[in-house]
């Protein structure tokens, strides 16, 4: 565990394919850690950065992901130059899909029986948005 939380600090940089930057989401009111979120850079040809998040089921439906996802996707856009950003969720967590769906990312594939998940052959969905997309909405 100490190896892990040692490698996520040292990410501090986007620059280079597979970089990534692992950020603790911490609720201001009293300081408790309720996530998890990442961003990936995971083409600089192709301008391609993938987002991912994880938070406690404690404190879902709170608006607290949309709103972690969505600062996400403004440093993709706005700091980094993204052209593009992916997600790729579980196909079964559906408040998950429509989180994604909400800031405007579209279902792009349906990857059936591709990952093992706590012991279970599951399938996946990738979403996108398009930087032109993202400035358009929220310009």
């Amino acid at each position: 565990m100490r190896t892990v939380l040692v490698r996520k600090i040292a990410n501090t940089r986007l620059a280079e394919d597979d970089d990534l930057l692992e950020l603790a989401v911490v609720r201001t009111e009293d300081e408790v850690v309720i996530g998890d979120v990442l961003l990936v850079l995971r083409s600089v040809e192709h301008q391609t950065v993938e987002v991912g998040y994880i938070f406690s089921p404690a404190y879902g439906r709170q608006g607290y992901a949309t709103e972690a996802v969505r600062a996400l996707l403004e440093v993709a856009f706005f700091e980094l130059g993204a052209r593009r950003v992916v997600a790729r969720v579980d196909a079964r967590n559906t408040a998950s899909r429509a989180l994604l769906e909400r800031l405007g990312m579209r279902q792009e594939a349906n990857l059936i029986e591709n990952e093992w998940i706590k012991g279970e052959l599951t399938s996946e969905v990738d979403c996108a948005v398009l930087a032109r997309e993202w400035l358009k909405a929220h310009g």
